[in-house]
């Protein structure tokens, strides 16, 4: 991670989304949870369970325990644990190393003529072998310098951007040439791109490069084993082990500018996270990414503080930064809808699941403040979030609405011409709601 972020405060915070004007205080929000509706309308069994079911399983061994399952095993998962042999983990951070990269961004200071450089990491998001292209994400705050010059082509974000594999040492044959495509400071997360690099261009399994694959980071639970793969302190990339140690928190950063301050979602983990980690990846067991490394809290007293922002979070504003550039090569950001709600968390819990003996976080998401455009979508102050369909395209996608993050990934996923139909609980009855995404200003620009 570049020294100068480091964990201001490992605080629970309300992520507010901000849409419009004309705000309308918050009413009381009922005491409901969307689990506890899909129980009470029995949509699969109790609360735990249908969490459970909105989680793919993560881990090699809770994939073998839901194969077992389905061929008739009835025991729980310590059971199965206790009966069968587990993952090694090492074949899976072997995997990993193939998709991180190391990242050195060249800054110059002003009235001086000496440059300096911003080291971190990054993880190949796409790689296209047959042109040697590809897409990198990593964290803004190492492309970004407010100690720079700032007469670069975008002020204080590098010009000089050269990225490295694994095992490979700093010099002129072995850069791969990268330029910022776009970023989000809030969110902590840019993307880089590379064009026609020879390093790049191969054949499948002979390469040493490879796209990462990702994990739903919703389901890690607290104990999941976690490798952290990052350019610590400039030497190269390396691995460190240790555990999930809370799979989602929401903490408060300095930002990239040294001035402002953001609250991200973030996972904690006990592998040590080193000045040069940032914007590498938290991978599981599968060496599948779980989450984008950026901070830890340097603190006398506390160890193993470490922070990734989750996977599916981060590649949703990734994905975003991509698409909106190729529409807009001059917007450098991403494009996020505005139902016209701010949206506080207004309560949480967790649900203990006996049949997989795991616990699942949930959120109480309630609207805080309507707009005008707000109103006019049907939203009340008060209403609580139950649940949302994407309508893209001809296609559907679903997001039960448990947690912040999950409602921000939505807004991240939603494109010019979407709708988006939200379940809500107002007072004691569910109410859909429709919101079409037909005009710029149904979107906000984020940089």
């Amino acid at each position: 991670m570049k020294k100068k972020l480091a964990v201001v405060a490992a605080v629970f915070a309300a992520l507010v989304l901000f849409a419009g004007c004309s705000w309308i205080s918050a009413g009381e929000a009922p005491e409901v949870y969307p689990s506890e509706v899909a129980e009470e309308r029995g949509d699969d069994g109790s609360a735990g369970s249908w969490l459970s079911s909105q989680s793919f399983p993560t881990t090699e061994a809770r994939r073998a325990f839901e194969e077992a399952r389905a061929d008739g095993y009835t025991g729980d998962f310590i059971r199965f644990l206790q009966e069968t042999d587990h993952w090694d983990g090492g074949a899976g951070a072997q995997t990993a190393l193939r998709s991180v990269v190391s990242v050195y961004c060249l800054f110059r200071r002003a009235n001086s003529s000496q440059g300096f450089y911003g080291i971190g990491s990054g993880v190949i998001y796409s790689l296209g072998t047959a042109a040697g292209d590809a897409y990198i994400v990593t964290n803004y705050h190492v492309v970004y310098n407010a100690d720079s010059a700032g007469n670069e082509r975008i002020s204080h974000v590098s010009d000089s951007i050269v990225c490295y594999l694994y095992g490979a040492s700093r010099s002129s044959e072995n850069e791969i040439e990268a330029t910022y495509l776009g970023g989000v400071m809030e969110y902590d997360i840019a993307v880089l791109q590379v064009r026609s690099s020879t390093l790049l261009r191969g054949n499948g399994d002979t390469m040493s490069a490879a796209e990462v694959v990702a994990a739903d980071s919703d389901s890690v639970s607290a104990g999941d084993r976690a490798f952290a793969v990052g350019n610590a302190e400039g030497s190269g990339i390396s691995v460190t082990e240790g555990v999930v140690s809370v799979p989602l928190e929401y903490v408060g950063l300095k930002a990239a500018d040294d001035v402002n301050t953001v609250t991200l979602p973030e996972i904690r983990t006990d592998a040590a996270i080193n000045h040069g980690n940032s914007g590498g990846g938290l991978f599981n067991e599968k060496g599948e990414l779980i989450g984008i490394t950026n901070a830890r809290l340097e603190k006398t007293g506390y160890l193993g503080f470490g922070y990734a922002i989750p996977a599916n979070f981060a590649l949703a504003v990734a994905q975003n930064i991509i698409d909106t550039c190729a529409v807009n090569a001059a917007a450098h950001g991403a494009a996020k809808a505005e139902p016209g709600i701010s949206v506080i968390r207004s309560g949480s819990h967790s649900v203990y699941d006996a049949q997989t003996g795991k616990f699942y976080y949930e959120e109480r998401l309630s609207v805080s403040g309507v707009s005008a455009e707000g109103r006019s979508h049907g939203f009340h102050a008060g209403d609580v979030l139950v649940s949302a369909t994407l309508l893209s395209h001809g296609k559907t996608r679903s997001y039960p609405l448990t947690t912040t993050v999950r409602f921000e990934r939505l807004l991240l996923e939603a494109r010019m011409d979407d709708s988006i139909l939200f379940e809500i609980y107002r007072g004691s009855a569910s109410v859909t709601l429709t919101v079409p995404l037909s005009s710029n200003t149904d979107f906000l620009l984020l940089t």
